[in-house]
């Protein structure tokens, strides 16, 4: 599935000293230049950024640390004209670097020197008579064509970029690198490139593509997820060797923070790889750099990173000696999560829920009660897990903001279903989701919960209920997005036809979009889904 509004990293050691001020401008930057029209069926068009976010290990888009984006990120509005002119500012300079570290490298020079590609017709007739993964990006590109506001348009192409690199269209990527304006974006999708190849196991093509890159923030980065994706596969010795070059990169990343965060993730990689004696030099790195900080909001940031990495090596002890020196709440709230979770997964819920209890934020705190419920269920403690249940439910109705509070209560849903405990709740608090999106979703995991206790007849009732939800969006995009999410779940159960029918009808939904960047997102995400269908792009 396409990420929908996720924040990239925009290349930060191009610049030779970058002042806080500025590092903050770059931030907030992505959120102000992709506004609204990305977001899938947001009806008002209107200027709106995603929530804070940490990245990867922190919280985002109401999301836990580790969980998958969601397509309807909760949006917040922005209103500062004065700091958004700013940002502008500082946004050209640093594309200014980009270009002219793209432009140094011979590699990559041509993604910037010479003509752009041509614009191509697109024979639409054709492709649905007979959808291929291929000809629904070569349509979504040609649909991107038509956005009419460069920064949104850079954005989109980055996304079926990154689509084509899945699909194994490598000269395709290269095409749509070429149409992208801001040299900014042409180096994170040149990160994107090498992402996609590395999760679909194509290493050597992952390899190249992170050599070329210019920056060496996105290659470590881009070594890193080269070396996680290879522990997916069981490839611990191929891991270890990734790990060495990302390592290789760390001398030439100037900012002390960044530093912290990419040693700290070296070290849980090492972990999981079986190289502890690698990963306590990461962590003692990592440790040093931390110290060496006398702001004290960066050094609440690096001792984040830290004490996130002691929790994925199992030092939660270590973790919260380092949660008691961080005094920035929205630091302190992801270690907390982690925390929690953590006590839970390792058959310690009592000191888990007396974690759960610490985070201030009601959103936050009703998520992670509803993951140690789940943890709870599958422990086979029901009794526990209805009460924790109970208790993530009363957080999620005293959420104030419309979304947050749906997003909660489908989360809740979502682990009660996973651990097949107190289906009662689940399907009361599904009612009680105020977003049609995230309702459907959650009637899908209901029916699921119920199929696998035998139900067959409760299970049916909470199909049909999804189905009349998703007839009842008036946006086509998002009835055309969750049927690519239908399409995917059936598939992964087995249900070849009736995925095929769930593809076909948001393939027939596309028509309906009128925006050309919702379009071409949705026409990516169809790609993909079709992509997982056949297992072919072509």
């Amino acid at each position: 599935m396409m990420a929908a509004f996720r924040r990239p990293v925009l290349p930060r050691t191009l610049s030779a000293a970058p002042a806080a001020a500025a590092r903050l401008a770059a931030v907030l930057f992505v959120g102000v230049v992709f506004a609204g029209a990305l977001l899938v069926g947001d009806p008002a068009g209107a200027a709106r950024v995603p929530a804070p976010a940490h990245g990867p290990d922190g919280l985002q888009d109401e999301r836990l640390p580790g969980e998958a984006p969601s397509p309807f990120a909760d949006p917040v509005y922005f209103q500062h004209k004065g700091l958004s002119r700013q940002l502008d500012r500082a946004s050209r300079e640093r594309s200014e670097e980009a270009r002219r570290a793209l432009l140094a490298n011979p590699a990559t020079r041509g993604l910037l020197d010479g003509p752009r590609p041509l614009y191509q017709g697109f024979d639409y007739a054709a492709c649905r008579v007979a959808p291929t993964p291929a000809c629904l990006l070569d349509e979504a590109v040609a649909t991107a064509q038509r956005i009419e506001k460069s920064e949104v348009r850079d954005w989109v192409l980055g996304e079926i970029l990154a689509a084509q690199a899945a699909a194994g269209l490598a000269d395709k990527t290269w095409q749509t690198a070429r149409r992208i304006d801001d040299p900014g974006m042409v180096m994170v999708a040149l990160a994107n490139i090498a992402k996609s190849h590395a999760n679909a196991g194509r290493f050597d093509a992952a390899a190249q593509a992170a050599d070329i890159l210019p920056d060496p923030l996105l290659r470590q980065d881009v070594y890193l997820h080269m070396a996680e994706a290879q522990l997916g596969l069981g490839e611990r010795e191929a891991a270890r060797r990734t790990v060495v070059r990302a390592q290789n990169e760390a001398s030439r990343i100037y900012d002390t923070r960044d530093r912290v965060r990419l040693h700290a993730r070296m070290a849980a990689v090492l972990e999981r790889a079986g190289e502890p004696a690698g990963a306590h030099r990461a962590l003692a790195v990592a440790s040093h750099e931390a110290e060496s900080l006398s702001d004290a909001a960066a050094r609440d940031s690096a001792l984040r990173h830290l004490a996130l990495a002691h929790i994925e090596a199992g030092r939660i002890e270590r973790a919260l000696d380092l949660l008691a020196r961080i005094h920035t709440d929205d630091e302190r709230t992801p270690v907390l999560v982690r925390t929690a979770t953590a006590r839970a997964e390792t058959g310690s819920p009592a000191q888990a829920l007396d974690l759960a209890a610490r985070i201030d934020q009601a959103r936050y705190r009703a998520q992670v009660l509803g993951r140690i419920a789940q943890i709870q269920a599958k422990a086979g403690h029901m009794d526990d897990a209805r009460r924790t249940a109970e208790r993530a439910l009363h957080d999620a109705r005293v959420i104030e903001l419309p979304y947050a509070r749906a997003f909660a209560l489908h989360s809740i849903v979502d682990n009660l279903t996973d651990g097949d405990a107190a289906i009662d709740l689940a399907r009361s608090a599904s009612a009680e989701i105020g977003n049609g999106r995230l309702r459907v979703r959650a009637l899908w995991a209901i029916a699921d919960s119920l199929a696998r206790r035998g139900d067959t007849a409760n299970a049916d009732r909470a199909r049909a209920e999804a189905t009349d939800a998703m007839a009842g969006l008036r946006n086509p995009a998002d009835r055309a997005w969750l049927y690519g999410e239908m399409a995917q779940r059936l598939s992964v159960t087995g249900d070849g036809p009736a995925a095929r029918t769930a593809f076909e009808r948001g393939l027939a939904a596309v028509d309906g979009i009128a925006a050309p960047s919702a379009r071409a997102r949705v026409l990516g995400h169809l790609a993909q889904t079709l992509l997982a269908l056949n297992g072919t792009a072509n």
